[in-house]
């Protein structure tokens, strides 16, 4: 009896799924014309695939990447000068044998602020681990500054 308990037990910690939310408020500036920060893309993204630098060359690591990819979790378009955003998503990871997976929050920003006007994207790392009700602010003093990514 106690093996069934156990073996049911993992099944279900096995297929649960832990659901979190983030909240993200913050700047982004453009030394080189600060109006190039208009629409700004700013999206929210949960890290889901492997977390190896090894993904782009490494067959394995990218079939695995492909079953599993990063998940979008929120956008938003900063719509004036100030460069100001508020982004918000949710996402969920599957816990495993009692562990409590956490969703890996991460910013993909899409921009202008380039000398030619193309549009370029970075991921602003590492995760973010602050989840609602906490809102996380590290971008209002201290803005991403595009002209360098």
């Amino acid at each position: 009896m106690l093996i069934k308990f156990l073996l049911a037990a993992a099944l279900f910690s096995a297929v649960s799924a832990n659901t979190e939310c983030i909240w993200v408020v913050g700047r982004v500036t453009c030394a080189m014309d600060q109006a190039k920060v208009i629409d700004t893309r700013v999206e929210v993204w949960d890290k889901d695939g492997p977390k190896s630098s090894r993904v782009n060359v490494d067959p394995i690591m990218k079939l695995i990447d492909g079953v599993d990819p990063d998940d979008k979790a929120g956008v938003t378009l900063v719509e004036d000068e100030s460069g100001t955003f508020k982004v918000e998503g949710c996402a969920s990871d599957q816990d495993w044998l009692f562990h409590k997976n956490q969703p890996e929050f991460y910013l993909r920003v899409y921009h202008r602020c380039t000398p030619s006007g193309q549009e370029r994207s970075v991921d602003i790392l590492p995760p973010v681990k602050v989840f609602v009700p906490n809102t996380y602010d590290k971008y209002m003093n201290n803005p991403i500054e595009l002209s360098f990514l």
